[in-house]
């Protein structure tokens, strides 16, 4: 499960995803920031010109883990 990953795992899928702290379309045209949080893993729903911080950013990733 999804919920298990430990410290090591966070770190990875961190490194792999990388940080942007405004949102942008990804390859695929969809509007993705933070650690590659796009609106259909939930809130919040990502808009042009969004903003969030690294501490935001690692937050919505726990709970986009959370809910695989």
């Amino acid at each position: 499960m999804a919920r298990n990953v430990n410290a090591e795992g966070l770190k990875i899928i961190k490194q792999w995803e990388g940080f942007k702290e405004v949102a942008y379309k990804d390859g695929g045209g969809v509007w993705t920031i933070g650690y590659g949080h796009t609106s259909a893993a939930g809130a919040p729903t990502v808009k042009p010109g969004m903003k969030i911080t690294q501490a935001e950013a690692e937050r919505i990733l726990r709970n986009d883990i959370d809910s695989v």
